[in-house]
């Protein structure tokens, strides 16, 4: 279970929005529009550049040499730009940040979830129905006794018709197109395995450089943090829903932080190429374009599960599929009542009654795995340990700025 902060006074809304939080969530507010930001902005680049001038006058009025200080408002200066940025990157991820916790504790996921494991029961009840209340339909059937075909006439061949071409068709169309749904949707849940934690791989190295690059700027360094646990939140968010929209906006808000990010580490590659140090500027630009792979490559496999996740049979499709399940008992309830010389007493036979339950369950029960794999994080067949390395890795980072945090008021 995740812990709120001590210093949730500070802290961004995003650090309530894990799952297992004890507090309750608390809605975010709807971010300030585009105008209102534009002007907040001018006026803050106003009061920072005025900040600034009087700094360096100051300074130099004081006897310090105008370089020295001219290098130090340049450094204050970058480092409010780096906080307009966060501001700005906040500001533009508040309402996914709304919609992620929205999304959690999802009642139409839960639904699903409760549905999908309670199938093989439903599936059980089903076919202990048909074994009970075979003979009364196949009697019903056997009433009605197709009128309209003589024996001498279209009654045989209408038998050898359902024998010999229905019964095969309809079982090799549901085997054929559950077989290649079945593979489809195994093939999207390994890769969106694979790409999960991959991502958490990549969230954990990517941490890595970017302590490094900010070894001296604690709180450019924890903006970088908080950054990487706003991209895990939203993926922890994304597995609570399973609305297509929310997904999309929860991608969009990943691709802003992964933008964020590179913002970021292009200040200090901007800052090395100011400097004079020839030998700091090759070493250190290594480590930026290290980092600058890392966020490319995590951006990548992000775009590369959204496609994965967004892939989806049509609704025909499981029609379809749906169809051709029922048509294989109906087609055998028919087949066993409408069969030339056929005794009622036929119809209560235990082995007679057992084929029809087992015809009966025996494609519910594909239908029933084919819907499971169709919902990944749902049901039994789910993917529950990914979510929970990007937990723990949101829950790592928390620490590491809180820790930063502690160290800064106590410096």
């Amino acid at each position: 279970m995740l812990q709120p902060s001590p210093a949730a006074a500070t802290a961004p809304p995003h650090l309530c929005l894990l799952p297992g939080s004890p507090q309750p969530l608390q809605r975010v507010r709807a971010c300030a529009g585009h105008q209102r930001g534009r002007r907040r902005e001018t006026q803050h680049a106003q009061l920072v550049g005025a900040a600034v001038a009087g700094a360096v006058a100051g300074a130099v009025a004081g006897g310090e040499p105008r370089s020295k200080a001219v290098a130090r408002a340049v450094k204050l200066e970058e480092r409010v730009a780096v906080g307009l940025v966060e501001e700005e990157v906040l500001a533009r991820t508040q309402p996914f940040r709304s919609s992620a916790e929205a999304s959690h504790g999802s009642s139409l996921r839960h639904t699903v979830d409760i549905l999908l494991r309670l199938s093989p029961v439903i599936i059980v009840v089903l076919c202990g129905v048909s074994f009970a209340f075979f003979p009364q339909a196949a009697d019903y059937v056997a009433a009605l006794s197709f009128m309209n075909f003589e024996l001498q006439r279209g009654r045989p061949v209408a038998d050898q018709v359902l024998t010999s071409v229905v019964v095969p068709g309809l079982g090799i169309l549901f085997a054929t197109l559950s077989s290649s749904t079945l593979s489809v949707l195994r093939s999207r849940q390994q890769e969106m395995r694979k790409s999960l934690r991959q991502e958490a791989i990549l969230l954990d190295t990517l941490a890595k450089p970017l302590r490094k690059l900010f070894r001296e700027e604690k709180e450019d360094l924890r903006k970088a943090l908080q950054l990487l646990e706003q991209y895990a939140v939203f993926v922890v968010g994304e597995t609570e829903d399973s609305s297509t929209e929310e997904k999309n906006r929860i991608f969009t808000a990943q691709r802003t932080i992964t933008s964020s990010l590179l913002d970021l580490i292009g200040k200090v590659d901007n800052a090395l190429v100011e400097q004079a140090d020839p030998t700091r500027a090759i070493v250190m630009g290594r480590v930026v374009g290290y980092a600058q792979s890392l966020v490319n490559r995590l951006d990548q496999l992000r775009a590369s599960r959204r496609s994965t996740t967004t892939f989806t049979f049509p609704l025909m499709h499981w029609a379809i599929l749906f169809f051709l399940a029922l048509s294989l008992p109906t087609s055998a309830l028919v087949l066993a009542s409408t069969l030339r010389d056929t005794s009622p007493l036929v119809y209560g036979d235990f082995l007679v009654r057992l084929l029809i339950a087992t015809i009966t369950g025996a494609p519910l029960l594909l239908l029933s795995l084919l819907a499971d794999l169709n919902e990944p994080y749902a049901g039994y067949v789910r993917l529950n340990l990914e979510p929970a390395a990007f937990e723990e890795a949101a829950r790592d980072f928390r620490r590491e700025q809180q820790e930063l945090m502690e160290g800064h008021r106590g410096s």
